[in-house]
């Protein structure tokens, strides 16, 4: 069980996985500022809160059809979590 105060991490490649589109697309949301990620070494990751914010419109959304089963991204996903980025 993760604290609330621990945030879930997702790769560039988790997300373009679970949204159906190109690593690329999540890249360059990344680099123009649209979708906040963090730095480590060559990765992105980005936290839940901020893909979060991403999907729900306070960032521009990624330009596919989401799935109608998209996953919750609450504790349990299979994200990476914040002691392996320390």
């Amino acid at each position: 069980m993760t604290s609330p105060n621990s945030a879930q991490y997702y790769t560039v490649k988790q997300i373009a996985e679970t949204y159906h589109c190109d690593e690329e697309t999540v890249r360059r949301r990344i680099r123009q500022g649209k979708l906040h990620a963090d730095r480590f070494g060559r990765e992105y990751l980005v936290s839940d809160v901020d893909l979060k914010a991403y999907l729900t419109g306070r960032r521009a959304s990624l330009p596919y059809n989401f799935p109608k089963n998209q996953p919750s991204l609450g504790a349990g996903e299979e994200g990476v979590s914040q002691s392996a980025t320390d």
